[in-house]
């Protein structure tokens, strides 16, 4: 799977609010996920075939504090985040 050059926070709005976010950590093929992972009631991370983590869904924007986005991050290895990052879907 191929990785990103730079992992990035794609976010979607409805209303000028945040209803949704997925943080890419490596490119994602069609048909690339292959396994998701609920992390408490507002992360969920995505896996592929063979394990590897390809990013994390943010069903909750703006009830996720930056210790729990980089808890999760932790989890899969990855390099934590800082808020300028992720600030459009962590709470504040």
């Amino acid at each position: 799977m191929p990785v990103v050059a730079h992992r990035y926070l794609r976010v979607s709005y409805r209303k000028g609010k945040a209803y949704a976010g997925y943080y890419y950590l490596a490119a994602i093929a069609p048909g690339g996920v292959k396994r998701s992972r609920k992390f408490g009631g507002s992360l969920v991370a995505d896996y592929g075939a063979e394990g590897e983590p390809l990013g994390v869904e943010i069903i909750n924007p703006g009830y996720v504090s930056l210790e729990e986005f980089n808890a999760v991050l932790r989890e899969l290895g990855v390099e934590e985040v800082g808020l300028e990052e992720v600030a459009p879907v962590c709470a504040a």
